[in-house]
């Protein structure tokens, strides 16, 4: 199986950015070989075998993703100092509940957040609630019927696009302050 996928790689979307993919999978594909050769020409050594390419496996799993993983923290760090700025001494928030992905978007996983909290020195929290002077961090889809002015866009690994936003407070409320 492990043997039989490496014939795809080349053809993934997720590799597509991945430098030298063509060769990366040939080699793969050799090793692999040997390994099938190995298993049948010695079936009592199948468990040293199947460790062998368990091994390999995590290899081409680290030519393959590690690389990729590396440049979308580079960009989140770049991301998380930039919105830090824009935030600086004023209250921020994630959008939604943590563990419940269909209240938040973002979730409560992402390197953009943790990035944003080494450079504000502070956790970032989770809030359902609208303050109208705090920012948030959401994804376009939460907040599409809400109100709401978008100061920072960004591509938050593991959701298609996150944005930093400030709600707007309701048009007779603005009257109120604004006579």
């Amino acid at each position: 199986m492990l043997f039989a996928s490496c014939f795809f790689l080349p053809f993934a979307d997720s590799t597509k950015l991945v430098l030298h993919v063509w060769s990366r999978s040939i080699i793969l594909i050799i090793c692999f070989g040997v390994i099938v050769w190995l298993m049948l020409k010695n079936p009592g050594m199948r468990i040293i075998h199947f460790f062998l390419a368990m091994a390999l496996f995590r290899i081409g799993f680290n030519w393959f993703v590690i690389e990729q993983r590396g440049k979308e923290n580079i960009i989140a760090r770049e991301d998380g100092k930039k919105i830090a700025i824009i935030t600086h001494g004023k209250p921020l928030f994630i959008f939604g509940r943590p563990f419940d992905h269909s209240e938040s978007g973002i979730g409560d996983k992402n390197a953009t957040s943790f990035n944003i909290a080494i450079h504000r020195k502070e956790i970032i929290r989770f809030k359902t609630g609208i303050d109208y002077n705090s920012f948030y961090l959401t994804s376009p889809a939460e907040v599409k019927n809400i109100p709401h002015e978008v100061y920072y866009e960004f591509n938050n690994p593991g959701t298609d696009k996150a944005i930093l936003i400030k709600f707007a407070p309701p048009i007779n409320q603005q009257i109120k302050n604004n006579p």
